[in-house]
């Protein structure tokens, strides 16, 4: 079942809220930013906290989407990771979607869906999502203003106190 409200698409599904979506893809971009996990989530949290009541179930799709995003980035924060349980095992969640009118089977479903998301939240995963560089941090160089190289000459240079080698080969 998927409903029309305020101008979005919801379902039964984890990830089929605008809210979750918004907020995993703001976790993730930061990420790739090289933020620190920590300071993400707590950003994002306290965001949401102003402008939400703690028992709104919004919170829950934002709670949901920063425990998906630690968990690829490597694991999940104790204070996510109780929130989300709390969430889950008190029924708070099936509540919410029952006062948006969903219909049994589809609390059943929405049942068995958070059910299996807190397993996977549970379990490490396999491994890091490693982190995108933007493609505005890389360096693009125009040839014509180039010193000319030979093979086997190498290039050192710094961005951002970080540095880099460039090696010429042909």
């Amino acid at each position: 079942m998927k409903k029309v409200v305020n101008m979005g698409v919801w379902g039964m599904g984890i990830v089929q809220s605008d809210e979750y979506c918004e907020i995993y893809e703001r976790f993730m971009e930061e990420y790739d930013q090289g933020k620190p996990l920590s300071n993400i989530r707590n950003d994002i949290l306290d965001e949401y906290l102003e402008e939400f009541d703690s028992n709104d179930g919004i919170l829950h799709d934002v709670y949901f989407a920063i425990g998906k995003a630690e968990w690829m980035c490597g694991g999940v924060s104790d204070e996510v990771m109780e929130k989300i349980s709390c969430i889950i095992k008190s029924g708070e969640n099936i509540v919410f979607y029952s006062e948006l009118e969903a219909t049994e089977s589809d609390l059943k479903l929405r049942q068995k869906k958070l059910e299996i998301f807190l397993n996977s939240l549970s379990t490490p995963r396999g491994k890091i999502k490693k982190r995108k560089v933007p493609m505005e941090k890389y360096v693009r160089f125009n040839a014509e203003k180039l010193p000319l190289f030979r093979s086997g000459d190498v290039f050192a240079y710094e961005i951002n106190g970080k540095y880099r080698i460039l090696c010429f080969v042909s």
